[in-house]
């Protein structure tokens, strides 16, 4: 029940904030992808610790409009990054995997129960000391 689409794929109908906040997560997939275009991908997958039963998030870094979002995932995770650019050249996905971060996100809905729940991750941040389990 959860959808995420690049920001060049953002759709009209999804207009109604239905949830915005900060939430902890678990990476539990990450994976480069290819978009039409040919223009490499990050697709990340996150768990989210509570509340409970919350779907997983799926986050999709791409292009320079991203490149805020991809450093800040890159310095939380302790990763390399280039500045200013989505380089996913030297980027392992599976070193995502099992890291903590914190989440400032957004579910959108189109109003009407016609389409799924859109979520938009906003920001990645340190996350909270506390463990999950």
């Amino acid at each position: 029940m959860h959808t995420h689409f690049p920001d060049n794929l953002r759709m009209p109908y999804m207009k109604t904030v239905i949830l915005k906040g900060i939430c902890d997560a678990t990476i539990v997939r990450a994976e480069k992808c290819w978009t039409i275009d040919g223009e490499q991908t990050l697709t990340v997958v996150s768990l989210i610790e509570e509340p409970e039963g919350y779907p997983d998030l799926t986050d999709v870094i791409s292009g320079p409009s991203d490149s805020e979002r991809f450093e800040q995932l890159c310095e939380v995770t302790g990763m390399s990054f280039k500045a200013g650019k989505v380089d996913m050249t030297h980027v392992d996905p599976a070193q995502f995997v099992g890291k903590r971060v914190r989440i400032d996100m957004s579910v959108q809905d189109d109003g009407e129960g016609l389409y799924a729940l859109h979520a938009t991750v906003h920001s990645y941040r340190q996350p909270t000391d506390e463990k999950p389990f």
